[in-house]
């Protein structure tokens, strides 16, 4: 047998199953009696990353220690819920069905409605209770290990694949592992289909009313509003102001009269000091 084998943290790790499955051992086994198997021969199954098998620690569910919030697609509240179990024609929708992963982030909580009271008309949970461990993305969907909260459960471990458009979910439940065809919309044998819609509360608003949708653009992020709220003033250009010869020509001739002045007044001087004018 061939695992590769990827540690998360002290109370979750995964693995894959890299040796194909033999179907005389009926396991991912390769029978030798020989004893000439090789690592190619024994790890020939190419890796999805979407088929990946989850281990936890014992007892890291009860004593609360493993708490992993749910990925950011899946945390909001939503009004109704459409079902699908693999082989079955019919849908049921579940208008006034509850899926909560707003009030704890770490769990998915559905409140069943009356309509949907049996497991033909449920998920793979009775209780609708379930704790998110890991997840992998994998093309344009997620694919995330649950822990079914149902008592007595054989197997607790589902993989929820899904995708988010807008404000709808489109998953399916796989029960143990994804195996390397399930998608969120086509489920496996034994599988649910699911439709999520009707948004309550979602993990960006700050109350519990519904959010109010728009494609309005507010004026602040309009295409024409600046960019970060910067202003940026405008640069004026200032007119091209060439030199006048008319003013250049006045500013000649009020330099040579007062130059002219100053001559007169400094000879009326000399003249008064040396007596240059003579007496009839």
């Amino acid at each position: 047998m061939c695992l590769e084998i990827h540690v998360v943290d002290s109370d979750i790790a995964y693995y894959y199953q890299l040796t194909e499955h033999d179907p005389y051992l009926q396991d991912n086994l390769v029978g030798d009696g020989t004893n000439s198997a090789t690592f190619d021969n024994v790890c020939s199954r190419t890796l999805v990353s979407r088929n990946f098998v989850t281990l936890v620690r014992d007892g890291s569910i009860a004593d609360g220690s493993l708490s992993k919030t749910c990925p950011e697609d899946l945390i909001a509240k939503f009004g109704n819920v459409s079902i699908q179990h693999y082989g079955n024609d019919n849908t049921s929708t579940c208008s006034d069905t509850v899926w909560d992963a707003y009030t704890d982030n770490t769990l998915i909580n559905i409140t069943y409605a009356d309509t949907c009271s049996n497991a033909t008309t449920q998920t793979l949970s009775d209780l609708g209770v379930y704790r998110c461990i890991h997840d992998i993305r994998d093309g344009s969907d997620t694919y995330l290990s649950i822990w079914n909260d149902d008592p007595g459960v054989s197997n607790p471990f589902s993989c929820l694949a899904f995708t988010r458009t807008r404000d709808i979910i489109y998953a399916t439940e796989t029960p143990k592992f994804c195996s390397n065809t399930t998608t969120s919309t086509e489920t496996e044998e034994g599988g649910v289909k699911l439709v999520i819609w009707d948004v309550i509360t979602k993990s960006t608003d700050t109350t519990s009313s519904p959010p109010v949708e728009t494609t309005e653009v507010p004026p602040s992020l309009s295409v024409e509003a600046t960019e970060a709220s910067t202003i940026i003033p405008a640069v004026t250009t200032l007119p091209d102001c060439k030199p006048s010869r008319v003013g250049l020509y006045a500013h000649i001739i009020s330099a040579t009269v007062l130059l002219l002045t100053l001559l007169v007044l400094f000879g009326i001087c000399c003249c008064r000091k040396y007596k240059c004018w003579s007496k009839n």
